[in-house]
């Protein structure tokens, strides 16, 4: 019997404090809409919907407030805001797992003038939009902005951004069937991880390397890379099957 109340308390404490909470993300939210300048409270409230997406991981109210932002962008010339707002959506969707809307999204943030002269910014942007397509299985679209992508992380000779887009490719090529090629890959992030010290992503990276040799019928080879995984490490690497999303 005191375990059912004990119970049936904690879940009124609960359900009392997530109300609370529900009632300050309103508070604050109401807050910014009682801003009179449209350019100052279209960027609040970008601003906080990114918290809620990032933060609090709330990703509903985001998107609610994402939208309002995105119709105060609509009635005005608020370039950068209008990219804010259209990329902060679909890194939302992307994260809800609505591969489909932030498909959308996407496409319209990469068309954005903003983007004009920002290469590093584009390139990230290209990565995520790829990663997005990557999910849903639409891997021609995918490779052609990790390539558009590579191409500018290789220009500014930005390593962490180049083994990335490898990464991601490599495990498009493993899914599409090209062992190979994805094989290649992951070679030459290995090369950049070892040259930088990076113990545990080196190590990740041999373990997908040898499912790809496993994959070109070389387990002997596949045996060799995990062995050598393990040195760089104490415990079993885990497999980076997921693309990676630079933030």
């Amino acid at each position: 019997m005191k375990r059912f109340f004990y119970t049936g308390l904690l879940f009124i404490l609960f359900s009392g404090f997530f109300a609370q909470e529900h009632d300050l993300r309103f508070d604050r939210y109401n807050a910014i809409l009682r801003i009179k300048d449209d350019s100052t409270r279209c960027a609040r409230l970008i601003t906080y919907a990114g918290e809620l997406r990032d933060s609090l991981h709330d990703y509903n109210l985001a998107q609610l407030i994402f939208s309002r932002a995105e119709a105060i962008v609509a009635k005005n010339h608020f370039p950068f805001l209008d990219y804010r707002v259209t990329e902060g959506r679909a890194y939302c969707a992307f994260l809800q797992g609505e591969f489909e809307k932030a498909d959308q999204w996407y496409v319209k943030a990469l068309q954005s003038p903003v983007l004009e002269g920002k290469d590093m910014a584009k390139a990230d942007l290209l990565n995520r939009a790829g990663a997005n397509l990557q999910n849903i299985g639409v891997f021609k679209r995918a490779l052609q902005y990790y390539d558009q992508s590579l191409e500018i992380y290789t220009k500014r000779n930005d390593e962490q951004g180049k083994t990335t887009i490898y990464i991601n490719m490599a495990n498009v090529f493993v899914a599409m069937g090209d062992a190979k090629r994805a094989d290649e890959l992951y070679t030459s992030a290995a090369q950049i991880f070892l040259k930088n010290n990076l113990r545990d992503n080196y190590a990740t990276v041999l373990g997908n390397q040898a499912v790809a040799k496993l994959s070109l019928g070389d387990p002997l080879e596949a045996k060799r890379l995990i062995l050598r995984s393990y040195q760089y490490v104490s415990k079993k690497p885990k497999n980076i099957d997921q693309p990676v999303v630079l933030r």
